[in-house]
């Protein structure tokens, strides 16, 4: 787990967290398969349903706390189309997958999330400091793909979210 943010950024994240929930328009209730019974009814790209999106979604809400000029909805659109998340969870790299085709083999329950591995995962994105390099190069504005740098946010707790035993190789 990176340690250089402290446990007061990762109980302001969640206080940010919780109060973006209440500002939408419902809750799901029913759970999400990521542990989380309570997640987003709506957010830039609908409701948050797979643990893909819950790890893009906290990627971009992190860089956009520490970026005033990001935005979560256009760092959505950018994480979906880059392969480099997928070696940091757990994929060949060999065969590069997008965000969201790792979306899209859950959706298809081809895959399955660890959902231990996945709450440490969120964790550590969520313990980052802005301060930290990783979260300084999550976003750059200048760059032809300003949130490739994203991706440097997953920590190795997140390696093993989709290990060989939860895909159907």
């Amino acid at each position: 787990m990176k340690m250089c943010g402290c446990k007061f950024r990762a109980l302001f994240l969640s206080i940010i967290q919780a109060v973006l929930v209440g500002l939408t328009s419902g809750c799901k209730v029913e759970g999400t398969g990521t542990g989380n019974p309570m997640q987003p009814a709506t957010s830039p790209i609908g409701a948050i349903i797979t643990a893909t999106e819950s790890i893009a979604f906290r990627t971009c809400t992190l860089t956009a706390h520490c970026h005033s000029s990001a935005s979560v909805p256009q760092c959505m659109n950018s994480v979906a189309s880059l392969t480099s998340y997928a070696p940091k969870l757990g994929f060949p790299v060999e065969s590069p997958l997008t965000m969201w085709e790792i979306r899209e083999l859950e959706l298809k329950k081809i895959i399955h999330p660890n959902v231990g591995d996945l709450k440490k995962c969120l964790a550590a994105i969520s313990a980052t400091s802005c301060e930290c390099p990783e979260a300084v190069g999550s976003y750059l504005p200048d760059s032809p793909s300003p949130y490739a740098g994203t991706e440097a946010l997953l920590s190795t707790e997140c390696i093993d979210i989709f290990s060989s035993e939860s895909r159907d190789d």
